[in-house]
């Protein structure tokens, strides 16, 4: 797989999801690894892996952000601006780790949801509660 650089932005492009490698046994050691790690920091339900890739290409003022009608069981992900409200009321969900900055997400999901009506927390992967 080449690294390529994005046209819309500086950074390195992602394989389309057509092209990207799958998991497979070579990656096994790796997962141990990380799942060591993970465990050693108490995250081990907390942090997890993905398969890096792309659909389409981001500008640099974008990020995905992920929102959830938890009635239709939907999940609906699409590019906004960073600027965008509802960046601000999201909570970061996926970071890249090839890059510096690990403190912007690539991906977040939108707090306002949905609400549990007792404990006011966003539904989401194992509700979130």
């Amino acid at each position: 797989m080449n690294s390529t650089t994005n046209q819309l932005t500086n950074r390195v492009s992602l394989p389309d999801i057509d092209e990207v490698t799958p998991i497979s046994d070579k990656d096994i050691a790796c997962f141990n690894e990380i799942r060591s790690i993970l465990q050693r920091y108490d995250n081990i339900h907390r942090l997890g892996i993905c398969l890096l890739h792309d659909h389409f290409p981001l500008a640099d003022d974008e990020v995905l952000l992920e929102t959830c009608d938890k009635e239709s069981r939907i999940l609906t992900i699409k590019p906004v601006k960073k600027t965008d409200p509802d960046v601000a009321n999201s909570i970061g969900t996926q970071y890249r780790l090839d890059v510096d900055q690990t403190e912007q997400f690539t991906l977040g999901c939108k707090l306002e949801c949905k609400t549990h009506p007792d404990t006011g927390k966003h539904y989401g992967y194992k509700e979130h509660f």
